[in-house]
């Protein structure tokens, strides 16, 4: 099926937005029954909502609702992952992932990349790599070694839906990435009755993969989906997309993403006369021969690293994070890295105030369905991380009306531009979590959870928004 594009709600219900927004100001005590009257809409009477509002400053908590019990945070699961992340690693985290030769050039004997979990390598970047090496002379390499060891245990969460594993968001993760471990592809609808046209725009995939078109242009009337599922070498392509729309470009998962990278380095080496003899990708630790660095490639900063975990929603990065964060301490090959990381992370958090009784996270990135935390968990985290320490926190998240997933919320309200938060989708899920500046007083942070709703994500979407925007309208009174 289509994907929901993350915070992108429609521009038709802000009307009623508006109207909300230029309500007049609320104290503490008409707060509460501003919220109940959005919530006691027949079409959200059956919904879950947790909510909690409090002052940064005293401290004081306007609003709350359910503050305390569990909710599935869908992508506000991500604001727990970025703060430990952020503690754990320091803002000065600095890391590359290195290439080490044996030999000299012309010949190398062998070249070894060895993965770092770096979720952002591109081919750019293996490029500059070919340019430097043919630059240093050499022409030949006998067997070009792929480290793929870093990371152990399964490269995706089992408790991930179906759908997630086929269509792009839950991706696995090894410690040898690239290109996000996906292969894009671009849909376009032709004539009505018609198959829909299918073109890969990713380089390097397998000549051997047959694609199934399984997919019709429909007319107007007709829902969209698109649905993707590999068999062995066979990508199966079911999809319905209107005559007259634009391509929908998808993201198609690599199911060996450790041997994509050393092949698409090899053909890469080899468009710069670099000869590779053979290749061979080792998934388990082991002491190896001395080698000298010939080559390395620089992570991004961790606030880049973030800020695209946050701004944008990002899967990847943010199971890549989480790896990361167990690779903090001394190496356990025993345990799981996954599972290592969320132990690091329940630690860091911790020692930062936050409840450990108040959530259970299965994964990083809030895609998992066993994923559960309380608003006041989130309010924890987001009292912490609002330090000076920490400012690259809130600088990752995403501003009302003008970046990441809020770019299109909140337009023309007095929220604009004052509201850093982070959004969080699921079916039935939406949430909303983050800070609130008010002219004249001073910051609140929020979190508002909804569960188990039988409305469309839209219509979700529209009711917590306009939670966001009365307590956007609460000021200080006697």
């Amino acid at each position: 099926m289509l994907k929901i594009r993350e915070g992108l709600g429609g521009c038709c219900a802000w009307a009623l937005l508006v109207q909300v927004a230029s309500a007049q100001s609320l104290c503490p005590t008409q707060l509460g029954p501003a919220i109940e009257t959005i919530l006691q809409q027949p079409s959200l009477r059956s919904s879950y909502w947790g909510i909690l509002v409090q002052d940064l400053d005293s401290g004081t908590t306007p609003y709350a609702r359910n503050p305390d019990q569990l909710f599935l945070p869908a992508s506000n699961a991500k604001l727990l992952t970025t703060a430990a992340a952020l503690a754990a690693l320091t803002p000065q985290f600095q890391r590359q992932t290195p290439f080490l030769a044996i030999g000299q050039p012309p010949t190398l004997e062998t070249l070894r990349v060895v993965g770092q979990g770096d979720p952002s390598l591109s081919e750019k970047q293996l490029e500059q790599v070919a340019i430097a090496l043919q630059a240093k002379g050499v022409r030949s390499i006998g067997t070009l070694i792929g480290d793929d060891s870093l990371f152990s245990g399964n490269p995706i969460e089992p408790s991930w839906a179906w759908e997630d594993l086929q269509g792009g968001d839950g991706l696995p993760i090894n410690s040898l990435m690239l290109n996000g471990n996906v292969f894009s592809m671009q849909l376009t609808p032709q004539q009505l009755g018609q198959p829909v046209r299918s073109q890969w725009l990713s380089a390097g995939v397998p000549s051997n993969t047959i694609v199934q078109n399984r997919t019709l242009t429909v007319g107007a009337s007709v829902p969209e989906s698109i649905e993707t599922i590999w068999e062995g070498d066979r990508l199966v392509v079911k999809a319905q997309l209107r005559s007259g729309s634009p391509s929908e470009t998808i993201d198609v998962p690599i199911t060996n993403p450790g041997m994509h990278f050393l092949e698409r380095l090899r053909t890469i080496l080899g468009a710069r006369q670099i000869q590779v003899r053979r290749v061979s990708l080792t998934t388990t630790a082991s002491p190896q021969p001395q080698a000298f660095p010939i080559a390395s490639i620089a992570f991004p900063s961790l606030s880049a690293l973030m800020a695209e975990i946050n701004q944008n929603s990002n899967n990847f990065y943010a199971e890549a994070a989480l790896r990361l964060l167990a690779n903090s301490t001394p190496r356990d090959p025993s345990q799981p890295t996954a599972q290592k990381g969320l132990a690091v992370l329940t630690q860091t958090l911790t020692r930062l105030g936050v409840d450990a009784n108040g959530y259970r996270l299965i994964d990083g990135s809030g895609l998992s369905r066993k994923n559960l935390v309380s608003p006041r968990a989130i309010v924890q985290v987001l009292r912490a991380m609002a330090q000076p320490r920490y400012r690259d926190f809130r600088a990752s998240l995403s501003v009302a009306g003008q970046s990441g997933t809020l770019r299109r919320r909140f337009s023309s309200t007095a929220v604009q531009g004052r509201l850093w938060g982070k959004t969080g989708t699921l079916q039935g899920i939406s949430a909303l979590s983050g800070y609130l500046d008010r002219p004249g007083a001073s910051t609140v942070a929020f979190s508002i959870l909804a569960n188990h709703s039988t409305q469309p994500n839209p219509v979700l979407q529209q009711a917590v928004d306009r939670v966001a925007l009365a307590i956007a309208q609460l000021k200080p009174c006697q």
